[in-house]
């Protein structure tokens, strides 16, 4: 694990560890994505596989030993070429997934996979909001 992966995922781990209830939103890929972007043959039919693989990272390779408070939630998403980035698949408002009693301070590593993918004018989920 390298990059956009790790930094995440590290953070939550150390907030864990300090007793803080944490929530670590992780994109679900399809498997043809997953074999284009992981190290070759790293690969995960389910998501609680690839959270088992998160967890023995942490304590093998990174040393640090994941708390029980450290929660993985996974939402839909896509490889998109063009932008060399991963984005939620449709119109997934991802700070629509995460449920009332977990939502007290969020981390973003891409702030901008928050909100819904914007093409034109629509409603925006904030109060107030309007996407342009």
């Amino acid at each position: 694990m390298t990059g956009t992966a790790v930094n995440p995922l590290l953070r939550a781990a150390y907030l864990a560890a300090k007793g803080y209830p944490v929530t670590l939103y992780v994109p679900w890929l399809p498997k043809q994505d997953q074999l284009l972007l992981f190290p070759r043959g790293l690969a995960f039919d389910k998501p609680a596989q690839q959270e088992a693989y998160s967890r023995w990272w942490l304590s093998n390779r990174a040393n640090v030993e994941p708390p029980p408070s450290l929660r993985i939630r996974w939402y839909p998403a896509n490889y998109e070429p063009g932008i060399g980035g991963i984005i939620q698949s449709g119109k997934i408002d991802l700070a629509a997934l995460v449920p009332p009693e977990e939502r007290d301070v969020a981390i973003l590593e891409e702030r901008e996979l928050l909100a819904p993918p914007c093409r034109g004018p629509v409603p925006d989920t904030r109060p107030g909001g309007v996407c342009e």
